[in-house]
Protein backbone atom coordinates (compact mmCIF):
# COMPACT_ATOMS: atom_id res chain seq x y z
CA UNK A 1 0.00 0.00 0.00
CA UNK A 2 2.96 2.44 0.90
CA UNK A 3 5.63 -0.05 -0.76
CA UNK A 4 6.78 3.26 -3.30
CA UNK A 5 7.27 5.90 -0.55
CA UNK A 6 11.08 4.23 0.28
CA UNK A 7 11.78 6.91 2.45
CA UNK A 8 8.56 7.16 4.55
CA UNK A 9 9.29 3.27 5.04
CA UNK A 10 12.48 4.02 6.30
CA UNK A 11 11.71 6.61 8.60
CA UNK A 12 8.71 4.60 10.04
CA UNK A 13 11.25 1.28 10.58
CA UNK A 14 13.78 3.80 12.85
CA UNK A 15 11.25 5.95 14.80
CA UNK A 16 9.23 2.78 15.29
CA UNK A 17 12.69 1.34 16.76
CA UNK A 18 13.20 4.43 19.09
CA UNK A 19 9.70 4.88 19.63
CA UNK A 20 10.08 0.86 21.46
CA UNK A 21 13.01 2.50 23.61
CA UNK A 22 11.30 6.31 24.20
CA UNK A 23 8.07 3.74 25.85
CA UNK A 24 10.31 1.50 27.81
CA UNK A 25 12.07 4.92 29.19
CA UNK A 26 8.69 6.73 29.61
CA UNK A 27 6.88 3.12 31.80
CA UNK A 28 10.92 3.06 33.45
CA UNK A 29 10.67 6.64 34.57
CA UNK A 30 7.20 6.27 36.42
CA UNK A 31 7.78 3.01 38.40
CA UNK A 32 11.09 5.02 39.34
CA UNK A 33 9.62 7.61 40.92
CA UNK A 34 6.91 5.85 42.72
CA UNK A 35 9.29 3.52 43.64
CA UNK A 36 11.70 5.83 45.28
CA UNK A 37 8.93 8.59 46.56
CA UNK A 38 6.32 5.96 47.23
CA UNK A 39 3.89 9.62 46.32
CA UNK A 40 1.09 10.33 44.16
CA UNK A 41 1.53 13.67 43.97
CA UNK A 42 5.18 13.34 42.73
CA UNK A 43 3.78 11.14 40.05
CA UNK A 44 1.31 13.70 39.42
CA UNK A 45 4.12 16.24 39.23
CA UNK A 46 5.69 14.80 36.44
CA UNK A 47 3.17 16.46 34.45
CA UNK A 48 4.36 19.58 35.40
CA UNK A 49 8.27 18.73 34.75
CA UNK A 50 6.49 17.88 31.07
CA UNK A 51 4.47 21.01 30.28
CA UNK A 52 7.30 23.60 31.05
CA UNK A 53 9.13 23.09 28.40
CA UNK A 54 6.26 22.84 26.11
CA UNK A 55 4.72 26.45 26.61
CA UNK A 56 8.85 27.31 26.50
CA UNK A 57 9.69 26.29 23.40
CA UNK A 58 7.09 24.17 21.17
CA UNK A 59 6.66 27.45 19.39
CA UNK A 60 9.86 28.07 18.60
CA UNK A 61 9.95 24.01 17.34
CA UNK A 62 7.35 24.92 14.63
CA UNK A 63 8.98 27.99 13.75
CA UNK A 64 12.46 25.97 12.79
CA UNK A 65 10.67 23.79 10.92
CA UNK A 66 8.96 25.49 8.46
CA UNK A 67 12.20 27.80 8.26
CA UNK A 68 13.67 25.12 6.19
CA UNK A 69 15.60 23.88 9.63
CA UNK A 70 13.28 20.59 9.67
CA UNK A 71 16.63 18.09 9.20
CA UNK A 72 18.75 20.12 11.47
CA UNK A 73 15.80 19.91 14.56
CA UNK A 74 15.61 16.25 13.97
CA UNK A 75 19.11 15.57 14.37
CA UNK A 76 19.83 17.88 17.18
CA UNK A 77 16.71 16.75 18.78
CA UNK A 78 17.94 12.58 18.28
CA UNK A 79 21.68 14.03 19.95
CA UNK A 80 20.37 15.55 22.73
CA UNK A 81 17.53 12.80 23.81
CA UNK A 82 20.34 10.38 23.41
CA UNK A 83 22.63 12.17 25.58
CA UNK A 84 19.75 13.42 28.42
CA UNK A 85 19.16 9.61 27.97
CA UNK A 86 22.23 8.24 28.69
CA UNK A 87 22.94 10.39 31.54
CA UNK A 88 19.94 9.14 33.22
CA UNK A 89 21.06 5.64 32.61
CA UNK A 90 24.36 6.37 34.37
CA UNK A 91 23.07 8.47 37.36
CA UNK A 92 20.53 5.48 38.14
CA UNK A 93 23.15 2.76 37.77
CA UNK A 94 25.67 5.19 40.75
CA UNK A 95 23.20 4.01 43.04
CA UNK A 96 22.70 7.93 44.01
CA UNK A 97 20.65 8.98 47.23
CA UNK A 98 16.96 9.05 46.69
CA UNK A 99 16.66 12.80 46.80
CA UNK A 100 18.96 13.19 44.41
CA UNK A 101 17.87 10.44 42.57
CA UNK A 102 14.27 11.81 42.23
CA UNK A 103 15.86 15.48 41.27
CA UNK A 104 17.60 13.82 38.38
CA UNK A 105 14.60 12.41 37.48
CA UNK A 106 12.60 15.47 37.08
CA UNK A 107 15.20 17.32 35.11
CA UNK A 108 16.05 14.55 32.74
CA UNK A 109 12.07 14.86 31.87
CA UNK A 110 12.37 18.67 31.68
CA UNK A 111 15.30 18.59 29.34
CA UNK A 112 13.92 15.33 27.66
CA UNK A 113 10.78 17.29 26.62
CA UNK A 114 12.41 20.16 26.05
CA UNK A 115 14.31 18.54 22.98
CA UNK A 116 11.14 16.84 22.03
CA UNK A 117 9.50 19.76 21.13
CA UNK A 118 12.28 20.81 18.06
CA UNK A 119 11.63 17.06 17.69
CA UNK A 120 7.79 16.90 17.19
CA UNK A 121 7.03 19.12 14.59
CA UNK A 122 9.49 18.83 12.78
CA UNK A 123 8.76 14.97 12.38
CA UNK A 124 5.19 15.56 12.05
CA UNK A 125 5.17 17.77 9.35
CA UNK A 126 7.72 15.70 7.57
CA UNK A 127 5.03 12.78 7.35
CA UNK A 128 2.42 14.29 5.00
CA UNK A 129 6.11 15.71 2.41
CA UNK A 130 6.89 11.96 2.17
CA UNK A 131 3.59 10.24 1.11
CA UNK A 132 0.87 11.05 -1.44
CA UNK A 133 -2.44 13.03 -0.01
CA UNK A 134 -4.61 10.36 -1.04
CA UNK A 135 -2.27 7.94 0.99
CA UNK A 136 -1.79 10.32 4.41
CA UNK A 137 -4.54 8.97 6.14
CA UNK A 138 -2.77 5.06 5.75
CA UNK A 139 0.62 6.37 7.01
CA UNK A 140 -0.77 8.07 9.99
CA UNK A 141 -2.48 4.70 10.78
CA UNK A 142 0.99 3.04 9.75
CA UNK A 143 2.21 5.34 12.56
CA UNK A 144 -0.10 4.90 15.04
CA UNK A 145 0.67 0.91 14.72
CA UNK A 146 4.09 1.97 15.64
CA UNK A 147 3.11 4.20 18.40
CA UNK A 148 1.12 1.78 19.82
CA UNK A 149 3.38 -1.67 18.94
CA UNK A 150 6.01 -0.06 20.77
CA UNK A 151 3.21 1.39 23.98
CA UNK A 152 2.49 -2.90 23.43
CA UNK A 153 5.92 -4.10 24.05
CA UNK A 154 7.93 -1.37 25.54
CA UNK A 155 6.33 -1.31 29.25
CA UNK A 156 6.25 -5.26 29.37
CA UNK A 157 9.74 -5.26 28.17
CA UNK A 158 10.47 -3.03 31.31
CA UNK A 159 8.75 -4.99 33.41
CA UNK A 160 10.73 -8.20 32.68
CA UNK A 161 14.02 -5.50 32.62
CA UNK A 162 13.30 -4.23 35.93
CA UNK A 163 12.94 -7.74 37.73
CA UNK A 164 16.06 -8.73 36.56
CA UNK A 165 18.62 -6.16 35.99
CA UNK A 166 18.97 -1.94 37.27
CA UNK A 167 16.29 0.00 35.86
CA UNK A 168 19.20 1.86 34.63
CA UNK A 169 20.02 -0.07 32.03
CA UNK A 170 16.57 1.06 30.35
CA UNK A 171 17.81 4.26 29.80
CA UNK A 172 21.21 2.97 28.33
CA UNK A 173 19.02 0.71 25.87
CA UNK A 174 17.05 3.91 24.97
CA UNK A 175 19.58 6.29 24.73
CA UNK A 176 21.07 3.94 21.65
CA UNK A 177 17.35 3.74 19.91
CA UNK A 178 17.58 7.49 18.59
CA UNK A 179 21.00 6.47 16.19
CA UNK A 180 18.69 4.77 14.49
CA UNK A 181 16.45 7.87 13.65
CA UNK A 182 20.01 9.89 12.86
CA UNK A 183 20.49 7.10 10.48
CA UNK A 184 17.60 7.51 8.61
CA UNK A 185 17.28 11.38 8.72
CA UNK A 186 20.80 11.59 6.96
CA UNK A 187 19.43 8.63 4.23
CA UNK A 188 16.24 11.36 3.32
CA UNK A 189 17.25 13.58 0.48
CA UNK A 190 18.12 17.13 1.89
CA UNK A 191 15.62 18.27 -0.21
CA UNK A 192 12.50 16.18 0.59
CA UNK A 193 12.80 17.03 3.95
CA UNK A 194 13.36 20.12 3.51
CA UNK A 195 11.35 21.63 0.88
CA UNK A 196 12.65 25.40 -0.19
CA UNK A 197 10.58 27.84 0.95
CA UNK A 198 11.20 31.94 1.61
CA UNK A 199 8.82 33.38 3.30
CA UNK A 200 7.88 37.10 1.68
CA UNK A 201 9.61 38.42 5.04
CA UNK A 202 12.79 37.04 4.51
CA UNK A 203 12.89 37.84 0.75
CA UNK A 204 12.24 41.39 1.83
CA UNK A 205 14.89 40.92 4.52
CA UNK A 206 17.64 39.32 1.74
CA UNK A 207 16.83 42.86 -0.47
CA UNK A 208 16.94 45.49 2.36
CA UNK A 209 20.17 43.64 3.42
CA UNK A 210 21.88 43.58 -0.20
CA UNK A 211 21.11 47.43 -0.64
CA UNK A 212 22.11 48.22 3.00
CA UNK A 213 25.81 46.23 2.42
CA UNK A 214 26.28 48.74 -0.98
CA UNK A 215 25.41 51.83 1.03
CA UNK A 216 26.77 51.31 4.91
CA UNK A 217 29.67 49.10 5.00
CA UNK A 218 30.99 50.71 8.05
CA UNK A 219 28.05 49.58 9.80
CA UNK A 220 29.65 47.91 13.57
CA UNK A 221 29.55 43.72 13.74
CA UNK A 222 27.59 44.68 17.10
CA UNK A 223 24.94 46.70 15.75
CA UNK A 224 24.46 44.10 12.68
CA UNK A 225 23.83 41.18 14.92
CA UNK A 226 21.61 43.41 17.14
CA UNK A 227 19.30 44.49 14.14
CA UNK A 228 19.75 40.96 13.06
CA UNK A 229 18.27 39.55 16.41
CA UNK A 230 15.40 42.18 16.16
CA UNK A 231 14.39 41.01 12.60
CA UNK A 232 14.41 37.55 13.38
CA UNK A 233 12.45 38.14 16.75
CA UNK A 234 9.75 40.46 14.65
CA UNK A 235 9.80 37.62 12.02
CA UNK A 236 9.11 34.99 14.85
CA UNK A 237 6.16 36.82 16.32
CA UNK A 238 4.69 37.74 12.47
CA UNK A 239 4.77 34.01 11.83
CA UNK A 240 3.03 32.90 15.16
CA UNK A 241 0.43 35.33 14.91
CA UNK A 242 -0.38 34.08 11.11
CA UNK A 243 -0.76 30.56 13.04
CA UNK A 244 -3.19 31.75 15.76
CA UNK A 245 -4.97 33.42 13.28
CA UNK A 246 -5.36 30.80 10.76
CA UNK A 247 -6.57 28.61 13.98
CA UNK A 248 -8.79 30.84 15.03
CA UNK A 249 -10.27 31.15 11.76
CA UNK A 250 -10.73 27.56 11.08
CA UNK A 251 -14.01 26.00 13.88
CA UNK A 252 -13.21 22.56 12.48
CA UNK A 253 -9.45 22.91 13.67
CA UNK A 254 -10.47 24.50 16.86
CA UNK A 255 -12.97 21.92 17.95
CA UNK A 256 -11.21 18.82 17.19
CA UNK A 257 -8.45 20.47 19.40
CA UNK A 258 -10.28 21.21 22.59
CA UNK A 259 -12.08 18.01 22.06
CA UNK A 260 -8.25 16.34 22.71
CA UNK A 261 -7.69 18.80 25.05
CA UNK A 262 -10.45 18.32 27.73
CA UNK A 263 -10.46 14.33 27.20
CA UNK A 264 -6.77 14.04 28.17
CA UNK A 265 -6.84 16.47 31.15
CA UNK A 266 -9.75 14.92 32.73
CA UNK A 267 -8.83 11.30 32.09
CA UNK A 268 -4.98 11.25 32.66
CA UNK A 269 -5.73 8.00 35.14
CA UNK A 270 -2.95 6.16 33.35
CA UNK A 271 0.11 7.86 35.13
CA UNK A 272 -1.27 6.58 38.25
CA UNK A 273 -0.88 2.74 36.50
CA UNK A 274 2.41 2.14 38.99
CA UNK A 275 -0.13 2.93 41.82
CA UNK A 276 -3.09 1.29 40.55
CA UNK A 277 -0.75 -1.79 39.62
CA UNK A 278 0.73 -1.90 43.62
CA UNK A 279 -1.98 -0.85 46.01
CA UNK A 280 -5.52 -2.39 44.43
CA UNK A 281 -4.33 -5.00 42.10
CA UNK A 282 -1.25 -6.10 43.78
CA UNK A 283 0.77 -6.44 40.98
CA UNK A 284 4.88 -5.97 40.77
CA UNK A 285 7.09 -4.49 38.05
CA UNK A 286 6.21 -7.42 35.18
CA UNK A 287 2.30 -6.96 36.45
CA UNK A 288 2.23 -3.24 35.70
CA UNK A 289 4.17 -3.59 32.86
CA UNK A 290 1.56 -5.78 31.28
CA UNK A 291 -1.44 -3.09 32.60
CA UNK A 292 0.62 -0.51 30.65
CA UNK A 293 0.73 -2.61 27.78
CA UNK A 294 -2.93 -3.27 27.81
CA UNK A 295 -3.52 0.24 26.36
CA UNK A 296 -1.26 -0.31 23.89
CA UNK A 297 -3.20 -3.31 22.22
CA UNK A 298 -6.13 -1.74 22.67
CA UNK A 299 -4.46 1.22 19.88
CA UNK A 300 -2.77 -1.34 17.85
CA UNK A 301 -5.98 -3.28 17.04
CA UNK A 302 -8.01 0.00 16.09
CA UNK A 303 -4.80 0.99 14.10
CA UNK A 304 -5.14 -1.99 12.22
CA UNK A 305 -9.26 -1.75 11.58
CA UNK A 306 -8.43 1.84 10.31
CA UNK A 307 -6.00 0.94 8.17
CA UNK A 308 -8.26 -1.78 6.36
CA UNK A 309 -11.44 -0.39 6.57
CA UNK A 310 -12.97 1.66 4.42
CA UNK A 311 -11.55 5.37 4.71
CA UNK A 312 -14.55 7.05 7.15
CA UNK A 313 -16.32 10.18 5.00
CA UNK A 314 -17.73 11.72 8.57
CA UNK A 315 -14.36 11.82 10.88
CA UNK A 316 -15.54 14.01 12.74
CA UNK A 317 -17.85 11.91 14.13
CA UNK A 318 -14.90 9.53 15.16
CA UNK A 319 -13.03 11.81 16.64
CA UNK A 320 -16.45 12.35 18.92
CA UNK A 321 -16.86 8.87 19.94
CA UNK A 322 -13.26 8.43 20.21
CA UNK A 323 -13.57 10.55 22.69
CA UNK A 324 -16.80 9.88 24.83
CA UNK A 325 -15.52 6.60 24.86
CA UNK A 326 -12.34 7.13 25.95
CA UNK A 327 -14.24 8.27 29.15
CA UNK A 328 -15.98 5.27 29.24
CA UNK A 329 -12.93 3.03 29.82
CA UNK A 330 -11.48 5.54 32.51
CA UNK A 331 -15.00 5.02 34.71
CA UNK A 332 -14.54 1.33 34.14
CA UNK A 333 -11.26 1.21 35.43
CA UNK A 334 -11.55 2.93 38.42
CA UNK A 335 -14.60 0.70 38.98
CA UNK A 336 -12.36 -2.26 38.66
CA UNK A 337 -10.84 -4.36 41.32
CA UNK A 338 -9.96 -7.56 39.04
CA UNK A 339 -6.41 -7.50 36.51
CA UNK A 340 -8.76 -8.65 33.59
CA UNK A 341 -11.28 -5.91 33.51
CA UNK A 342 -8.78 -3.64 34.17
CA UNK A 343 -6.74 -4.84 31.17
CA UNK A 344 -10.47 -4.50 29.30
CA UNK A 345 -10.96 -1.47 30.22
CA UNK A 346 -7.47 -0.12 29.73
CA UNK A 347 -7.63 -1.55 26.07
CA UNK A 348 -10.90 0.34 25.49
CA UNK A 349 -8.65 3.28 26.71
CA UNK A 350 -6.37 3.13 24.40
CA UNK A 351 -8.74 1.97 21.36
CA UNK A 352 -10.99 4.77 21.58
CA UNK A 353 -7.77 7.22 21.83
CA UNK A 354 -6.06 5.85 18.84
CA UNK A 355 -9.23 5.84 16.44
CA UNK A 356 -9.93 9.79 17.96
CA UNK A 357 -5.93 10.67 17.23
CA UNK A 358 -5.81 9.15 13.47
CA UNK A 359 -8.95 10.89 12.48
CA UNK A 360 -8.24 13.71 14.40
CA UNK A 361 -4.80 13.79 12.99
CA UNK A 362 -5.96 13.45 9.25
CA UNK A 363 -8.42 16.06 9.56
CA UNK A 364 -5.64 18.95 11.21
CA UNK A 365 -2.84 17.68 8.64
CA UNK A 366 -5.31 17.91 5.52
CA UNK A 367 -6.58 21.61 6.28
CA UNK A 368 -3.15 22.77 6.85
CA UNK A 369 -0.82 24.93 3.33
CA UNK A 370 2.16 23.44 3.37
CA UNK A 371 4.24 26.87 4.38
CA UNK A 372 2.78 27.02 7.46
CA UNK A 373 2.36 22.83 8.39
CA UNK A 374 5.24 23.04 10.83
CA UNK A 375 4.20 26.08 13.16
CA UNK A 376 0.53 24.94 12.77
CA UNK A 377 1.58 21.38 14.00
CA UNK A 378 3.49 22.92 16.76
CA UNK A 379 0.49 24.78 17.95
CA UNK A 380 -2.08 21.66 17.82
CA UNK A 381 1.01 19.67 19.65
CA UNK A 382 0.64 22.30 22.56
CA UNK A 383 -2.97 21.18 22.88
CA UNK A 384 -2.27 17.81 22.24
CA UNK A 385 0.60 17.81 24.55
CA UNK A 386 -0.79 20.42 27.48
CA UNK A 387 -4.06 17.79 27.99
CA UNK A 388 -1.94 15.02 29.09
CA UNK A 389 0.43 17.08 31.35
CA UNK A 390 -1.86 19.26 33.02
CA UNK A 391 -3.89 15.73 33.55
CA UNK A 392 -1.36 13.83 35.08
CA UNK A 393 -1.04 16.68 37.85
CA UNK A 394 -5.11 16.70 38.36
CA UNK A 395 -4.81 13.24 38.38
CA UNK A 396 -2.44 12.88 40.88
CA UNK A 397 -3.88 15.69 43.19
CA UNK A 398 -7.40 14.37 42.80
CA UNK A 399 -5.96 10.85 44.07
CA UNK A 400 -4.26 12.42 47.14
CA UNK A 401 -7.59 14.14 48.17
CA UNK A 402 -10.29 11.79 47.01
CA UNK A 403 -8.27 8.47 47.20
CA UNK A 404 -7.19 6.55 43.76
CA UNK A 405 -10.58 4.79 42.54
CA UNK A 406 -13.02 7.23 43.02
CA UNK A 407 -10.82 10.39 41.41
CA UNK A 408 -9.96 8.13 38.34
CA UNK A 409 -14.01 7.59 38.05
CA UNK A 410 -14.37 11.20 38.68
CA UNK A 411 -11.66 11.98 35.64
CA UNK A 412 -13.92 9.59 33.29
CA UNK A 413 -17.55 11.07 34.10
CA UNK A 414 -15.79 14.74 33.39
CA UNK A 415 -14.19 13.75 30.53
CA UNK A 416 -17.29 12.54 29.12
CA UNK A 417 -19.32 15.90 30.34
CA UNK A 418 -16.87 18.02 28.44
CA UNK A 419 -16.92 16.24 25.00
CA UNK A 420 -20.67 17.10 25.20
CA UNK A 421 -20.54 20.66 25.79
CA UNK A 422 -17.90 21.13 22.95
CA UNK A 423 -20.18 18.93 20.76
CA UNK A 424 -23.07 21.40 21.49
CA UNK A 425 -20.90 24.14 20.84
CA UNK A 426 -19.10 22.82 17.76
CA UNK A 427 -21.92 20.49 16.47
CA UNK A 428 -20.58 21.09 12.55
CA UNK A 429 -17.60 18.68 13.51
CA UNK A 430 -20.23 16.17 13.68
CA UNK A 431 -21.51 16.58 9.93
CA UNK A 432 -18.14 17.40 8.46
CA UNK A 433 -17.04 15.57 5.30
CA UNK A 434 -13.32 14.60 4.77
Amino acid sequence: MLTQERYFKIFWGAHTLSSLGSKMHQAALLWHIYAVSESVIALGLIGIARLIPVLLFLLVGGYVADRGKRRVSLLGAQVALAIIALSLGVTSLADVPAELMITCLYISTVLTESASTFDGPARKSLIPLLVDPKRLAAALSLTGISKNGSKLLGPALMGVMVAYMDIGWIYIVNSLSYLVVIIAVLLIPAEMVDPVFTPQSDRDQLSSEGSESEGSESESVSSSRWNALKSLYKEFVSSMREGFVFLWRSPLLLSILSLDFVANLWAAATVLLPVYAKEILGLGSSGYGLLASSIAAGGLIASAALLYLPDPVFKGRGVILGGALFGVGTILLGLSEHFWVSVFALSLIGASDQVSSVLRNTLHQLSLPDEMRGRLTAINMIFTKSGPRLGELEAGLAAAWLGLAPSIVFGGVACMCSVGVIVYYYHDLWWHEA
